[in-house]
């Protein structure tokens, strides 16, 4: 029993630490067959070797990240470069995608609240804020579509026609309907 003895060495023919041929299998898929911080061969590492090897692997990770970062855009005008205000469709298609996404999550909250209101409220007003709520999520989804999906420019305006297409095509009329039902089953028996 060798207490230096890693799950992925064994010992050699003369007595040495050498490393396993075969690598570890996961449950549901392979483990990495390299080294990684957590794993060696597939096998799992004892965690104080990864308390140990942890300070080189941040630093290994810092310097994958400084690598990758983007350079500044080389400027196709001499009037870019005065003014310094070169972007890339990338960019401003990106600036788009942003707003969309901050839309879309402000209105997802706005209506998971409306959606907490109404539970704890009764009558007309619980199915006026359901309605409301139905409404932010159906916005929140049209924004992600035209604004994120479809990248428009005018992803507001299309967020705003697609969800009153839908609330006018397809709430309204059941809204409609649910006021038939009720009134009808309200109605005395004749």
């Amino acid at each position: 029993m060798n207490p230096d003895l890693q799950r992925w060495q064994t010992f050699g023919k003369n007595g040495t630490i050498v490393e396993r041929p075969e690598r570890g299998v996961g449950l549901l898929r392979l483990r990495p067959a390299g080294a990684t911080l957590l794993y060696q061969h597939g096998y799992p590492r004892p965690p104080r070797l990864v308390l140990r090897q942890l300070p080189s692997s941040a630093a290994a990770a810092s310097q994958r990240i400084k690598k990758a970062r983007l350079k500044n855009p080389v400027p196709s005008s001499p009037r870019e470069a005065l003014t310094g205000s070169a972007r890339t469709d990338v960019a401003e298609g990106l600036e788009r995608v942003v707003s969309a996404t901050r839309f879309a999550t402000g209105t997802f909250v706005a209506a998971i609240l409306l959606t907490a209101a109404a539970v704890l409220v009764d009558g007309a007003a619980q199915t006026v804020l359901q309605y409301l709520a139905t409404l932010g999520f159906v916005l929140a989804w049209a924004a992600t579509n035209s604004g994120i999906y479809r990248r428009s420019a005018n992803w507001l305006k299309g967020a705003c026609l697609k969800s009153l297409k839908w609330w006018l095509s397809i709430f309204v009329p059941v809204g409609v309907l649910n006021l038939v039902f009720t009134v009808a089953n309200k109605a005395p028996a004749a």
